[in-house]
């Protein structure tokens, strides 16, 4: 296995994404050797920083950084800071040089381990990433992963985090400088045996946490043995009780079964026989309804007596009918007679003289209807015309009255005397219809011709009286601009105007002429617009349009008073502004004292010709504001003239409208009068229409001749004689009746007699039921008592009554054994039934903790017998390779100092003259430590102190390392005494033994070479080239004898914006360039 490629992203400096491919076997079989170089500061160590962070490095001051966001490119003045830091590690594992390690004994399978399965991967991809707000994630082959399963994998792969895989800046010097229990941490990473001892770890906790488990569920069980003993006495009481209750159940259900059977059979003997009366009341009472339905028809029937009463009926009819032709025929005969003595009437002729005068009377009535309708069409009073004709409505009322007085009296005559000519009469009733419908039509249309002309009356009136409102308020309107603009007010304005023009020369001489040009020529835009002339008066319809206009000229001249205001508050100010400006100027005349005399005196000149010039300009534009003023005076007095000229109109108008108004008063009195007239002529003729009315019936009646009569008299006759035959045969009918009713009568009071005797035999079958009912109703009380006691002694009721008991029970012992069963229970006592539920429930819980207590019993057996057997292993793996590791160390350190001897030395945690005599060798005291460690399990502690010993006492035995090395020539071992660069030459033989006798996939060692001079630097790059047959290294050096051993050539450089960038070189194929 090794370091196939470095992906880094936002670590440190290294804003980018770099990418560092690294050479896998090369010539010779050897892994090679990558050399990093570049300046100081430009990141080289952050590389080493970055892949001891991918393998799980948790100390931020091991990286150098204070906190975790330190790692996260912090931004520069032309990159902002990023949000993420990220470093993958791709191992190649094609040869699977890592997967071909035996199982050891007291390990796992290889197969069933997470860890080995990824082992034997071509390719491992290690990924670390971390955010600002400090979450951090692990990803092994782009999946989510733990800590511990990164660290159990490096360990099993021979990675040191802590150790020899990565070596920093200063760690060199640092590692003889550490305690020997740091020491011992180092060597159990160079060993191989920090994965077993991780193993060790893992299992010791799972020790404890069993011993702590155990602990618990003891102490639960020694808390529920006593509650489950209590228990048990209580359900084995519980059950005595139910064997008695169920004995004394089956004596109850006996003993009720027996009586409530008894009972319901009493009840149900009761019922049949109140089924079978209750049969018999029915078929009764069928019988009964069947004689009562028949009764009811009877009596529903029409019986003989209602035809009866209909003969009778009829023959009062025939009676009354045969007295009214009886009437009738005397009637006629007394008609005949006094038509026979009627004389004849010469009053006649007197009423058709009557009717010829009102006939003309009326036609001269409508002559003057037509007459005031025509004068009527002329006037504008209609109101009073509409009066006069509902008077002409009354006056008609009472001759229509008087008319029919004179046909009433008419009437009176004729019946008299009987002679009159109804032909004629009729005519001039026509006639006199007809001039009356034509007359009426005529008065509706006139009237509402009135109602029309009243209406436009009204809006005249109306409109009249807007038009003098409307002159009114111009007329004032006139009169206030006349006033306001007057002599006087034109005059201040004037004035006011020079007072500002004085004001604006003075600050001419000193301010921005252009300016104030622009200031004046906006007032003489709003002058202007004020004194704009308006139109005059066109009429009487154009007085509204000039009232607007002149509330427009006065609020014109309103905005006029305000912008003289306005203008003298700016000439303040420009005044104020000449002030600074003087102030400025006199300055600026000191500041210009070199310049020419001249020079001054023509641009003096220059500015007040323009000054004067533009004074002038001013003094004809006040000249032609005058002009305008006057301008519009003239056209004021141009108003009041057209207002005169209108107002003398207006009084034309009015007189003309008083005119009209009098000739509509005439109209209306002239009316008044026909209406009178015409009302007294329509009354007489409604009084003479109801004559001819009254006359034309008698005519009628007069016309029946005496034939007609006689024929009548002889159909009299003969109905009065078929009236009689019908009489006498009604008679006959009312006598066969009546003995048929009497037939009818004998057949329904038996039927009535038939009907009582059944209702009696009814009657005494009800009885009878009720008496059975009652019986039954005091069974069933006693059944549901019965029943009650059953459910009050809690028995099945349903039961019960399905199971017939035996017929000779003895009811006396049962009711002895029920009580003495009854009195055992009482002496038991009651028992909560919730106590077998609660019995069950502890005892499975005491069962369940018992079982797990056996369980755990196994578990501590197994992990300690686990434990035991990775010490083991630990001992004797640590031994075999402590032992190459220091041949080896004493082989590198003479090879690194030409001479002298060093060695190793292991310190005992359990032998006090092994620390004070370090001169023994490290094979002496071997077998006293694996007989400790065999006798460990023998040891009889308590499971707290056991654990406090593992934990203690490590599977090795030893409490640290110590390092003797003696350079050649000199006599000292302590490597304290060393110089600097003999330190660093010893540390670096250690490592070198270490690599050697167990190879980590790839090393990297950061600036090791620092302290070395050029020849040691050459024996460390032997070394190097060496070791690269075993392992693979990455060297961040300075040195040149390190970069000519390297295959592949990486230069980091960092530019102004603080990111460190890579440049690489493989030397190689230069090399062969060359």
């Amino acid at each position: 296995m090794y370091l196939s490629k470095l992906e880094i992203h936002g670590f440190k400096s290294f804003a980018h994404k770099n990418s560092l491919v690294f050479p896998g076997i090369i010539a010779g079989g050897r892994r090679g050797l990558t050399a990093i170089v570049g300046p100081n500061g430009s990141g080289k160590s952050n590389m080493a920083d970055a892949v001891r962070w991918a393998l799980g490095e948790q100390s931020i001051k091991t990286l150098r950084g204070k906190k975790s966001d330190d790692i996260i490119f912090s931004g520069s003045d032309q990159k902002s800071r990023l949000g993420m830091a990220e470093v993958s590690l791709f191992l190649n594992n094609a040869d699977g040089s890592q997967n071909k390690k035996p199982v050891m004994e007291g390990e796992e399978p290889e197969t069933e381990n997470q860890i080995d399965t990824l082992l034997a991967k071509e390719e491992i991809v290690i990924t670390r990433r971390i955010f600002r707000d400090g979450e951090s994630e692990y990803l092994i082959n782009n999946s989510r992963a733990r800590l511990s399963d990164i660290q159990m994998f490096l360990a099993k792969a021979n990675f040191g985090q802590k150790t020899y895989s990565i070596i920093g800046q200063g760690m060199v010097e640092g590692f003889l400088n550490t305690s020997l229990s740091e020491r011992k941490d180092f060597f159990d990473e160079a060993t191989g045996v920090k994965q077993y001892q991780i193993k060790r770890d893992i299992a010791l906790n799972k020790l404890q946490g069993s011993y702590a488990n155990l602990n618990q569920v003891e102490i639960l069980l020694n808390e529920i043995e006593p509650r489950l003993r209590s228990l048990t006495r209580q359900v084995d009481k519980l059950k005595r009780r139910e064997e008695i209750a169920t004995a004394l159940s089956s004596w109850r259900n006996n003993y009720y079964g027996h009586n409530w059977h008894e009972l319901n059979d009493r009840l149900n003997e009761l019922n049949a026989n109140y089924l079978e009366l209750e049969k018999n009341k029915i078929v009764k009472e069928d019988k009964l309804v069947s004689l009562n339905s028949e009764l009811s028809q009877m009596e529903n029937q029409p019986t003989i007596g209602a035809d009866f009463n209909e003969l009778h009926q009829s023959l009062s009819g025939e009676r009354d009918e045969e007295d009214i032709l009886s009437r009738q025929l005397s009637r006629l005969d007394n008609w005949l007679k006094m038509k026979a003595e009627m004389p004849e009437n010469s009053d006649s002729r007197e009423l058709e003289k009557n009717k010829a005068g009102l006939l003309e009377q009326i036609n001269v009535l409508q002559g003057e209807i037509a007459s005031a309708k025509n004068q009527d069409n002329d006037s504008a009073g209609l109101e009073v015309k509409r009066k006069a004709l509902a008077e002409l409505q009354l006056e008609r009322d009472s001759a229509e009255k008087d008319l029919s007085k004179l046909n009433a009296w008419l009437e009176m005559k004729l019946e008299s005397s009987g002679q009159f000519d109804l032909s004629f009469l009729n005519n001039k009733k026509q006639e006199l219809t007809k001039e009356i419908v034509t007359a009426s039509e005529e008065l509706v249309e006139i009237q509402n011709f009135v109602v029309v002309n009243k209406n436009k009356l009204a809006q005249l009136i109306s409109e009249r009286t807007a038009l003098v409102t409307q002159i009114i308020e111009a007329n004032k309107s006139l009169r206030g601009i006349s006033l306001e603009i007057g002599d006087g007010a034109l005059g201040k304005i004037n004035e006011q105007l020079r007072l500002s023009l004085d004001k604006l020369e003075l600050a001419e001489r000193e301010s921005d002429l252009i300016k104030i040009k622009a200031v004046l020529s906006e007032i003489r835009q709003d002058i202007r617009a004020i004194l704009e002339p308006s139109p005059g008066f066109k009429g009487q319809s154009e007085l509204s349009r000039v009232q607007a206009e002149l509330e427009l000229l006065a609020q014109e001249k309103e905005d006029l008073n305000k912008l003289i205001n306005d203008l003298n508050l700016e000439i303040s100010a420009k005044e104020q502004l000449s002030r600074l400006l003087a102030d400025k100027k006199h300055q600026a005349e000191k500041e210009l004292a070199g310049i020419s005399q001249k020079l001054s005196q023509n641009q003096a000149s220059v500015d007040t010709k323009k000054v004067e010039t533009q004074r002038i300009e001013l003094e004809k534009k006040v000249g032609a504001f005058n002009d305008q003023i006057k301008s519009a005076r003239a056209d004021v007095e141009t108003l009041n003239r057209e207002f005169e000229s209108n107002r003398e109109n207006l009084f034309s108008r009015q007189k003309e409208l008083q005119h009209l108004q009098n000739q509509i008063n005439d109209v209306n009195n002239r009316l008044n009068d026909i209406r009178i007239n015409f009302t007294k002529h329509e009354t007489r003729l409604e009084d003479l229409e109801s004559a001819l009315r009254k006359n034309q019936m008698n005519n009628e009646l007069a016309e029946i001749n005496q034939i007609n009569v006689e024929k009548a008299k002889t159909v009299i006759v003969s109905r009065l004689e078929l009236l009689q035959a019908e009489i006498a045969s009604l008679r006959a009918r009312i006598d066969q009746f009546t003995a048929e009713q009497q037939t009818k009568r004998d057949h329904l009071l038996n039927l009535q007699k038939n009907v009582q005797s059944l209702q009696y035999e009814i009657n005494g079958l009800g009885n009878e039921l009720n008496d059975l009912k009652v019986g039954a109703a005091r069974q069933e009380t006693k059944l549901e008592d019965l029943e009650n006691s059953i459910r009050a002694n809690d028995l099945d009721l349903l039961e019960i009554r399905n199971k017939r008991p035996e017929s000779n029970l003895d009811l006396s012992r049962a009711e002895e054994e029920i009580a003495r069963l009854k009195h055992q229970l009482d002496l038991i006592g009651g028992i909560d039934p919730e106590i077998a539920r609660e019995y069950a429930t502890t005892k499975e819980r005491y069962d369940f903790l018992f079982t797990q207590t056996n369980d755990l019993n196994n578990a501590i057996k197994s992990l300690e017998k686990i434990i035991y057997e990775l010490d083991l292993t630990i001992k004797e793996r640590f031994d075999a390779e402590f032992k190459i590791i220091s041949e080896k160390f004493t082989e590198y350190f003479k090879i690194l100092f030409n001479g002298g001897s060093a060695r190793i030395i292991k310190v005992m945690a359990t032998d006090e003259e092994a620390k004070d005599d370090k001169k023994s060798e490290t094979e002496s005291s071997e077998d006293d430590e694996k007989a400790l460690v065999l006798n460990q399990k023998q040891i009889d502690y308590n499971n707290t102190n056991k654990i406090k010993f593992l934990k203690k006492h490590n599977a090795t035995g030893l409490a640290g390392i110590e390092i003797e090395a003696t350079p050649p020539g000199k006599k000292i071992k302590s490597v304290s005494m060393l110089s600097g660069g003999e330190r660093a030459l010893t540390a670096i033989a250690l490592i070198s033994a270490i690599i050697s006798a167990n190879p980590s996939p790839f090393v990297v060692l950061d600036e090791v070479d620092a302290a070395l001079d050029e020849a040691n630097s050459e024996r460390l790059a032997k070394i190097l080239d060496d070791l690269s047959s075993k392992t693979q290294f990455i060297v961040i050096t300075h040195n040149r004898a390190s970069m000519r051993k390297a295959s592949v050539l990486y230069g980091v450089t960092m530019q102004a914006d603080g990111i460190s960038q890579l440049l690489s070189v493989k030397l190689d194929d230069v090399k062969i360039n060359r």
